[in-house]
């Protein structure tokens, strides 16, 4: 048998193969972990109780599920922890950058497969999620196409047929998820078909809660230090020098404290974060927070409220300062 042969085969006996968990209450506790997100998390956990009572046979939508938010926010975390609630293998494609694959291209030819046959072979079971993230930097615009394409025919219920290995797969067995950083640079053919989910910015308590969490998983690594590496006092003033909606830079910094520590270990340095996190911080934090970069769009914009301000400022000056001089 030759090397097609046994992928072949591969692909057939994963098309026989439905991963379903039927353990609900492990969903909703694993879920409960994940910090923030409520609403999409009550609204998953309605779909999956559909899906774990029919085993796998019936999603109650059929559409490629979008999260936008900025970065940071923990999107692309997420998704893999709705996947591990319902017993999936989450395939991941990250488009940043992406041309095509060597191993598969998106609606497959005579000499490739196509993504979902690749995906479903490689994790061996026919309703693998398949998250594509940060769906808005695609740039090629045929790979534009075929995911247009992908996403049409999945919304459709057609029947899609390998070209590679000559099969028809049901597409109604997987399910699609996407990301979005920056909803404006995303290709409107694409923005068409897909169903777009803003997601909230975390609050305060939740940011605090995250890194909390993160700290304490950090702290267990080092427990000859009493009282952790990483305390109450740091994560206050990480939280409060470093502004932004997620916690990406955050999390950063977290990691900072724990290279720093190793590296004071390591030359039996004095280890002074926890002595004064505020100064610690403050000398620190600046390469952690996100730099602002203007865009031909942010220019556009400029110039036209410029402009607008020009005309409104002439037209205030012809009404009102501007007057006729009496006829004698």
């Amino acid at each position: 048998m030759n090397n097609f042969q046994l992928e072949k085969e591969k692909l057939i006996t994963a098309l026989n193969n439905l991963k379903v968990s039927n353990n609900i209450e492990k969903a909703e506790s694993d879920l409960e972990k994940h910090i923030g997100f409520d609403k999409e998390k009550k609204t998953f956990l309605g779909h999956f109780k559909v899906y774990a009572m029919t085993q796998g046979r019936f999603w109650p939508e059929r559409k490629v599920i979008c999260y936008s938010s900025a970065p940071g926010m923990g999107k692309t975390t997420f998704i893999k922890n709705l996947a591990s609630a319902m017993g999936r293998d989450c395939e991941t494609i990250s488009l940043a950058g992406f041309k095509e694959s060597g191993e598969y291209s998106i609606l497959g030819d005579e000499k490739k497969p196509s993504l979902v046959a690749w995906a479903i072979k490689k994790n061996g079971l026919k309703n693998p999620v398949i998250l594509l993230d940060e769906l808005e930097k695609v740039e090629d615009k045929e790979i534009q196409k075929h995911l247009i394409q992908l996403f049409k025919d999945y919304k459709e219920g057609k029947k899609f047929t390998d070209k590679y290995f000559q099969t028809e797969i049901d597409l109604s067995h997987i399910t699609f998820f996407a990301t979005v950083n920056y909803i404006d640079d995303l290709d409107m053919g694409l923005k068409n078909e897909i169903d777009i989910t803003e997601l909230s910015d975390f609050t305060y308590k939740e940011k605090k809660k995250i890194l909390k969490m993160k700290a304490e998983e950090i702290n267990k690594k080092y427990s000859e230090k009493k009282g952790g590496i990483i305390n109450k006092k740091i994560i206050k003033e990480i939280l409060k020098q470093i502004r932004e909606v997620g916690v990406r830079q955050a999390e950063r910094a977290l990691r900072k404290i724990e290279e720093e520590y190793i590296y004071t270990k390591n030359n039996n340095e004095k280890f002074t974060v926890t002595e004064n996190p505020q100064e610690w911080v403050k000398k620190n934090i600046f390469p952690y927070q996100e730099e602002f970069q203007a865009t031909w769009k942010h220019y556009f914009l400029f110039i036209l409220l410029g402009l607008n301000f020009v005309l409104f400022a002439s037209w205030i000056f012809k009404r009102f300062i501007i007057k006729k001089q009496p006829k004698e």
